[in-house]
């Protein structure tokens, strides 16, 4: 029975006696009922073993020794039988210890053996997701394309070798038509025009017989049109269809440009400029006293904000747009284009591509924001100062100008890198002028191309010059009889334009084209060995020549870049990422002998080079000119 006190303490839990009696009748089912609890270090492996005992079980089985075959005629309490089953137990325990070693090499395998395959799984997914595209393509290919591998070219056969003589001979046949031949020239006594690459069909220069015997200013080269400006200041238009027709203009005429789908005439004043179109083939020229010539409308581009004596000094075209540098070294943009592509290369806020603002159309703005600086003065006040500019170049959508004092500013497209700054999108543009490399940045990079690293003379930055998406900046290296000319570039290089020996995607950093450095001759005048310096730098869409200012009266020539259309002059298509000579030009003379020679001799182009005369006539230079995928070279009186 409870107690009194218990019953008590029941009611005030709310139970009471006689539930707890109906609950529990007898220990027996009490103990049925309770719960029972474990403590200690041993809860873990409750309700099961636990893996590294079940592993020692296997290697801790305890045999029936007694039962062994040598103990069988012994008995129990003897030392002999002792010995032999202590003998017994250590040999049962060495082979249970070989055996557990063996498994724990195979263990140890199986684990390295997950780890490699978990190891590779990860690599080749790596790669799978990275090649996505292309493995899918690559399989694609099999059900998507069926190639008939009977036109692949079998490299064994002979009939199929681009290199055989028989070969040669062929391909100089099929360029050197005789209308070709006809067309043909003494170089040194008759002056004439050139053209080779897509304008004329040719892979090696062919000259246009309607140009013999005269002299030109400046020649544009355009894949299927040419407009040439004679040393008398007339202009001529030319193509397959319209033969070299003079055209009327305004006045004389010095340069021109093509941008915007017109051609632009800078006057032989350098205070106007003209701008026309190409001419239909349908136009006849009026028969005049002393010269035919085709009616030609022209409009003139407004060049407002222009000082009294102001001229301009040099001008270049992009793709839709000209940038003017004038004798004050001030610098005006134009808009070519009704429409342009605005990529910033007008260089002006207001005309940046974010802005909705119309760039007028051929009419010069000034750049105020690059022909002017602030600079703070000692009192530390500040106050406007003009800057000038020495030189310009312009790619498609690009622009760069030098700083009198050697600066290098660019402003425009820089999807290419041709802004010489890192691109931060594929469609990237600088609408401001920055100044990307001053003076000594370009000392800095030229120098370590040098034999002395620049240590025993000075820098200057000389000119600047452009093909379609890249720069080119050409420097001098003034020391006691070694001085060195330089080029330098930056851009678009996949097509081999940047002029270093090597095929690039871009480069924002100015690289040097060390194959031009360290060229050295001898010249006779001096009796000394003299090096080799740049006359000049010509750029077209992709291909660039670069003339050397060789000792005497012939300057060699050197092209690279992109040939598909067979813009190097030199009866191949194959582009060059390294400077190579061109070969000369061809004279009826050169056709007295075996074609066979003569095909041989085009294609040594290490001893047969092209020199340009520079006053082997007197006081005349042949000049070369670079377009989108054709060129051209020309003779100018100096």
């Amino acid at each position: 029975m409870i107690s009194r006190n218990a019953s008590r303490m029941l009611r005030g839990l709310g139970l009471s006696q006689r539930r707890l009696n109906l609950r529990y009748r007898s220990i027996d089912e009490f103990n049925k009922q309770k719960k029972t609890y474990d403590f200690g270090p041993e809860i873990d492996n409750f309700g099961s073993e636990s893996q590294h005992s079940r592993l020692l079980a296997d290697f801790q089985h305890e045999p029936t020794l007694e039962l062994h075959p040598k103990l069988q005629n012994l008995e129990p309490n003897l030392a002999e039988y002792k010995y032999q089953l202590m003998l017994l137990q250590q040999e049962f325990q060495h082979e249970k210890q070989r055996e557990r070693a063996k498994w724990e090499t195979r263990e140890r395998m199986k684990g390295l053996g997950a780890g490699v395959v978990a190891l590779v799984g990860i690599l080749a997914t790596y790669q799978v997701v990275m090649n996505y595209k292309y493995l899918k393509a690559y399989f694609k290919g099999f059900y998507a394309y069926d190639v008939d591998v009977s036109q692949v070219r079998d490299m064994n056969d002979p009939k199929k070798n681009k290199k055989t003589v028989a070969n040669l001979v062929d391909r100089f046949t099929a360029e050197a038509d005789p209308a070709f031949v006809l067309a043909l020239q003494d170089l040194r006594s008759v002056p004439g025009v050139y053209l080779f690459g897509a304008v004329s069909g040719k892979k090696l220069p062919a000259r246009v017989a309607g140009f013999d015997g005269m002299f030109m200013k400046d020649v544009l080269v355009t894949d299927d049109y040419v407009v040439a400006v004679d040393d008398k200041g007339r202009v001529f238009h030319y193509n397959k269809s319209i033969g070299p027709v003079q055209v009327q203009m305004p006045g004389k005429v010095r340069q021109v440009l093509n941008a915007g789908g017109h051609f632009f005439y800078v006057a032989q004043n350098q205070k106007e400029i003209y701008l026309g179109g190409k001419l239909t083939p349908g136009a006849k020229p009026n028969k005049g006293w002393f010269s035919s010539t085709v009616v030609y409308p022209v409009e003139k581009v407004g060049l407002q904000g222009f000082g009294r004596r102001e001229r301009i000094d040099s001008a270049v075209a992009g793709a839709d747009h000209l940038l003017l540098l004038t004798s004050q070294g001030r610098l005006f943009g134009v808009n070519a284009a009704e429409v342009p592509q605005n990529k910033g290369q007008f260089g002006l806020p207001r005309y940046a591509p974010t802005n909705l603002e119309a760039v007028p159309q051929n009419t010069a703005f000034e750049l105020l924001n690059l022909n002017n600086e602030v600079v703070a003065l000692l009192t530390g006040t500040r106050t406007v100062k003009p800057r000038q500019f020495s030189a310009i170049a312009a790619t498609k959508y690009t622009n760069a100008a030098l700083e009198l004092n050697g600066n290098l500013w660019t402003w425009g497209d820089n999807s290419a890198c041709q802004c010489g700054r890192t691109i931060a999108s594929a469609d990237d543009t600088q609408p401001v002028p920055k100044m990307v490399y001053s003076s000594k940045d370009l000392a800095r990079i030229a120098k370590y191309s040098l034999e002395d690293v620049g240590k025993n003379g000075t820098f200057s930055v000389e000119d600047l010059a452009a093909a379609s998406n890249t720069f080119f900046v050409k420097m001098a290296y003034h020391a006691e009889n070694r001085d060195q000319d330089l080029i330098l570039s930056f851009g678009d290089g996949l097509k081999g334009q940047l002029g270093i020996s090597r095929y690039v995607h871009m480069s924002h950093t100015p690289l040097v084209l060390k194959s031009l450095v360290g060229m050295r001759e001898y010249d006779e005048e001096t009796n000394t060995a003299q090096n080799i310096g740049i006359k000049s730098i010509v750029g077209g869409g992709d291909h660039v020549f670069v003339t050397l200012d060789n000792a005497g009266l012939q300057k060699e020539v050197l092209v690279f870049g992109d040939n598909l259309k067979g813009q190097f002059g030199n009866g191949r298509i194959a582009k060059s990422a390294k400077p190579s000579p061109m070969p000369k030009l061809l004279e009826p003379e050169d056709f007295d002998g075996s074609t066979k020679k003569l095909a041989l001799k085009l294609n040594d182009q290490n001893r047969n080079r092209l020199q340009l005369g520079d006053g082997d006539m007197k006081g005349v230079e042949q000049v070369i000119a670079a377009g989108e995928h054709s060129s051209a070279l020309f003779y100018r009186r100096k």
